[in-house]
């Protein structure tokens, strides 16, 4: 693996990182304003609130899931490092088995386009461009280099073409 190629893996990673965090921090204002403030208002009139109850584990349960996802991005770079010392790559060609569009609603566009790959150890679907997506058949065939251990897309390509999507990070 290049120097240039072991930079854009350490970008993605705390590119991965800051979004998370910027996540949980908007997580974090909103039940604080939901609540005004880490004590929750369960009870009206001296009776409970059931809806406020569930309203409050969801937003703990969706912060837990978002915090423990940080942690681990901040503490398990095992794999990252492995990468880095060893400076292995994995190339291989996978074939495009479905195409997926996913929408926000009946008017808007499609917002995310992921083609899905055959069963391999490495990789299962890439979210690509709606030009590419639309260019791509089922069973072409995609080259993708990737780290071994962490698994980042490194290079991905298609009739020798670079179909990279710069805002897909892993």
């Amino acid at each position: 693996m290049l120097d240039k190629e072991i930079k854009k893996i350490k970008y993605k990673h705390w590119t991965s990182i800051i979004i998370n965090f910027i996540i949980l921090c908007v997580f974090l204002v909103s039940f604080y304003l939901a609540n005004q403030g880490f004590v929750p208002n369960i009870k009206i009139d001296g009776e409970y609130n059931f809806s406020m109850i569930m309203f409050d584990m969801f937003w703990a349960f969706v912060i837990l899931l978002l915090f423990l996802s940080l942690i681990g991005l901040i503490i398990n770079t095992k794999n990252l490092n492995k990468d880095f010392k060893d400076k292995i790559k994995v190339e291989i060609q996978v074939k495009v088995i479905k195409k997926i569009e996913f929408y926000d609603d009946d008017d808007n566009p499609a917002t995310v386009f992921r083609i899905i790959f055959e069963n391999n150890d490495y990789i299962t679907s890439y979210d690509v461009s709606k030009r590419v997506f639309n260019e791509i058949n089922k069973g072409d065939m995609i080259d993708v280099e990737l780290s071994k251990n962490s698994k980042y897309v490194v290079k991905i390509e298609w009739n020798n073409k670079n179909i990279e999507n710069s805002n897909y990070l892993a």
